[in-house]
């Protein structure tokens, strides 16, 4: 049986929670019609990179591991990686929300308040997308458009290039693994609960945890390789792990690669 004293999705209404996020997103550099209209009118540069992506309750996040605030943020990130891979600058993202009626609404804010967050810290509005009642699981779709002028493409390798990675390998899977064993973040990212493992464990643990509950892409770095001429000349998403994305980045350009595992 449902809290009558918890505000849901349905107490207020879709046209009332319409307003109640729109109040909350600010004006962006390049919109000239943002949350309101049929459409979102916004500047775009010649070449415009596009991408999706969706996360779903019970297949990419559980919400009894997962705070909402952070779920927005990864939200978010998980298409600023796409664009990152590009070189590109992410600039309007198009949030598609469904949940049911039942959904708290202290759940909905958080989620917004994250999405919002990570938007402003890397200059991206949002401009619009799509609210709707689902009787099944919660599902978060974002859009995110951004300018590709120097885009950098997976075809470019060569046969002799040498593929290195940007930070580390297995954190996110190893966060889920210690979501499962107990531990938890509060919304700001803070250990509140290190389950199984001592308290004297909480700073690796967290680094592990926030890689899987808010990955940060290394924005500024991919965009800095676009202006190594010749130095860089093929990138990805690394986001499916090191086995799977290095099948597709070969099989995209019809070659082999060897490990070193020193």
């Amino acid at each position: 049986m449902s809290d009558p004293r918890i505000e849901t999705v349905s107490s207020i209404g879709e046209r009332a929670l319409v307003a109640r996020l729109r109040s909350r997103i600010s004006e962006t550099p390049g919109v000239k019609v943002g949350i309101g209209d049929d459409c979102a009118l916004v500047e775009t540069s010649p070449a415009t990179l596009l991408t999706t992506d969706t996360l779903v309750e019970g297949v990419h996040f559980d919400r009894g591991l997962t705070p909402a605030r952070l779920l927005g943020r990864k939200a978010l990130s998980v298409n600023l990686s796409d664009i990152g891979a590009m070189s590109g600058v992410p600039r309007y993202a198009l949030v598609n929300l469904c949940v049911p009626p039942t959904c708290s609404l202290d759940f909905v804010d958080g989620l917004y308040e994250g999405l919002i967050e990570r938007a402003a810290e890397v200059g991206v509005g949002i401009v619009g997308g799509n609210l709707a009642a689902t009787s099944g699981p919660i599902t978060i779709a974002v859009t995110l458009v951004g300018l590709g002028d120097r885009p950098i493409l997976r075809s470019g390798i060569k046969v002799g290039d040498l593929v290195v990675i940007t930070g580390g390998l297995g954190a996110s899977a190893e966060g889920l693994r210690l979501l499962r064993e107990g531990v938890r973040l509060a919304d700001d990212g803070m250990v509140i609960d290190t389950g199984i493992w001592t308290p004297s464990s909480e700073t690796p643990l967290a680094r592990c945890v926030r890689a899987h509950l808010d990955p940060t892409p290394p924005l500024a770095f991919a965009r800095a390789m676009s202006e190594t001429t010749g130095t860089v000349r093929a990138m990805m998403d690394l986001s499916d792990g090191l086995s799977m994305d290095l099948v597709r980045l070969c099989t995209e350009n019809s070659i082999g690669a060897v490990i070193d595992p020193r």
